[in-house]
């Protein structure tokens, strides 16, 4: 993610249900960016029990694609 302009309430509530409805699926997520505000906020996916969340810049990018696949 380059940049973040915004999010309309319709596509975050589709984005919930799919997080929702998938949440078993996922073990890892990569938060790859050079947003401080969007790094900074990362660590609040760990909440959700079974999933590692982790942020990298967007350099990082291939670093991301390998901890994911690990």
């Amino acid at each position: 993610m380059s940049t973040f302009a915004g999010m309309t309430a319709e596509a975050l509530a589709d984005d919930l249900r799919m997080a929702l409805h998938h949440w078993r699926d996922i073990e890892r997520e990569a938060v790859v960016t050079d947003e401080r505000w969007i790094r900074a906020l990362t660590p609040l996916g760990n909440l959700v029990p079974g999933i590692d969340v982790k942020a990298f810049a967007l350099a990082d990018r291939d670093a991301a694609r390998a901890w994911i696949a690990s």
